[in-house]
């Protein structure tokens, strides 16, 4: 079993690398102790596009990891 797990590994590695370099969390510059921070991270488009960015390798990830398991 341990081999099979080590497949897997190295199919999520391959996966990963070919999605490239995660986006930038944020085009907004964060200012140390500015209580507005926050509210401009989260609510900035650039944060937006991140989420959902991790959200569709998540979603690709899993599918081609469950279409390799089930061949």
């Amino acid at each position: 079993m341990e081999s099979g797990n080590l497949q897997l590994d190295e199919i999520t590695r391959r996966i990963n690398l070919a999605f490239g370099e995660d986006l930038p969390f944020s085009r907004a510059e964060l200012v140390e102790d500015d209580l507005q921070a926050l509210e401009r991270v989260f609510g900035d488009e650039g944060y937006q596009q991140f989420l959902q960015d991790q959200v569709n390798r998540q979603i690709i990830r899993d599918y081609l990891i469950n279409a390799i398991l089930l061949g």
